[in-house]
């Protein structure tokens, strides 16, 4: 037979035991229970929209920022036959690579022609891009931010053709354009990123 006070000390432990536990020392018993971590969710950004060549510039554009007589040639034609905006081969091999879009105008009966480039960038291509374009000659122009644009232009000379060439970098998005007996690349790359801008808010801060 259990005696009465030896069952006492018997309950007491049982129900300890399925008690929870109370603060510790010197605990505060009001203060709200701090995490162990706070975990971030990532920012995901939705895919990137790029226009189709056709809407990439209004018709008042097209006719200021390239000059009276220019046609649509082959748009974002087969990477084989693509055009790009940019004479540097290690720039053009980045965009062949991508997911770009490739627009084309020309002046028929001449051999004035432009290229507008436009794709989604990575860090790494932002580097490069910024380098080449650096060691060309080019320091490039903060436009705020992190964005930047650069531009550079070449004379005619007996081995070349003068051309304007300029990039215009976001932290995620690259526009180029190369305007072949022109001056209009600058003009033609802030342009094109502002329609990015426009279908893109999320990565302009939009």
């Amino acid at each position: 037979m259990i005696r009465p006070l030896l069952l006492l000390v018997v309950c007491a432990t049982l129900l300890t035991g399925c008690l929870p536990a109370g603060p510790p020392p010197g605990a505060d018993p009001t203060a709200e229970p701090t995490p162990a971590e706070t975990l971030e969710t990532p920012v995901t950004l939705p895919a990137l929209v790029l226009p189709e060549c056709a809407d990439l510039y209004t018709a008042a554009e097209e006719l200021s920022l390239m000059g009276e007589g220019m046609v649509p040639a082959d748009f974002n034609p087969a990477p084989e036959n693509a055009a790009y905006g940019t004479q540097f081969d290690e720039l053009r091999a980045e965009l062949a690579a991508g997911d770009s879009l490739n627009c084309t105008w020309v002046l028929p009966a001449s051999e004035r022609g432009l290229t507008v480039s436009v794709m989604l960038a990575t860090p790494e291509q932002f580097e490069l891009v910024s380098s080449t374009l650096r060691a060309s000659g080019s320091d490039g122009t903060s436009t705020g931010g992190e964005s930047i644009i650069f531009a550079i232009s070449a004379e005619e000379t007996p081995e070349s053709s003068p051309y304007t060439e300029a990039h215009y970098l976001s932290p995620e998005i690259w526009v180029s354009a190369r305007d072949l007996f022109g001056s209009f690349a600058p003009a033609l790359t802030q342009a094109a990123m502002d329609r990015m801008a426009e279908l893109n808010p999320a990565y302009f801060g939009g």
